[in-house]
């Protein structure tokens, strides 16, 4: 990533409390849209709520939003563990043919 902006994006997030989408982002911060997601997951990591869609990204402003938040993620994780379980039968039924 380049050089951090003084501001992180979750406090230019609740300082304006609007969505942002990501190609604002990149145009504020000279990052690239991958330097963005990445600086929203380190953030999310940190334990600050931020959501994301269409509309960009955003501080939830209701219970129902963040309900939808962890409703999406939830939905990712159940994604990626379908992945893992797939890569993993590979691996035990390569192993199995050694």
């Amino acid at each position: 990533m380049t050089e951090r902006a003084e501001a992180n994006i979750y406090d230019l997030l609740e300082a304006t409390q609007r969505a942002w989408h990501v190609a604002e982002l990149t145009q504020l911060y000279g990052w690239t849209r991958d330097e963005v997601r990445a600086e929203v997951r380190r953030e999310r990591h940190e334990g600050h709520i931020i959501c994301s869609g269409e509309a960009g990204y955003w501080i939830p402003q209701s219970r129902a939003e963040v309900e939808s938040f962890v409703k999406n993620m939830e939905q990712r994780i159940a994604g990626i563990a379908i992945s893992v379980k797939s890569a993993r039968k590979l691996l035990k039924n390569e192993a199995d043919a050694v």
